[in-house]
């Protein structure tokens, strides 16, 4: 379990924080894994275990995305601590196609937005 906080993943500092006084740790959680540039970290299943800290499961195609998910979480306030339970390896075939469905979407609106002529 760790318990320091981290370097800026990429996705902690630009993600907005979706909180209101009704909001769990876990949904917190969940809002920033969800809205971070990383589409695959949206599958990542969080929760709430005692005095603040948070249980992630899943899989995920690297171990960099496995740090960056416990790195995101573990920057919110009222985290105490991670247990970062994610498994790293080959996505399962439905996962597979839905990121690389989501890849070729964002690959296309790049080259499109590349093939713009300049004014």
């Amino acid at each position: 379990m760790s318990m320091s906080k981290p370097q800026d993943s990429g996705c902690v500092a630009s993600a907005p924080l979706v909180s209101n006084a009704t909001s769990s740790l876990r949904d917190v959680a969940v809002s920033r894994l969800s809205s971070c540039g990383y589409f695959v970290l949206r599958e990542v299943l969080c929760d709430e275990g005692d005095e603040g800290v948070l249980r992630l499961r899943g899989r995920l195609p690297s171990q960099y995305l496995r740090q960056v998910a416990q790195s995101v979480v573990l920057s919110l306030d009222g985290v105490r601590g991670v247990q970062n339970l994610i498994e790293v390896g080959e996505l399962r075939d439905s996962e597979s196609r839905l990121e690389q469905a989501a890849f070729a979407a964002m690959s296309d609106h790049v080259v499109a937005t590349a093939r713009r002529p300049r004014t």
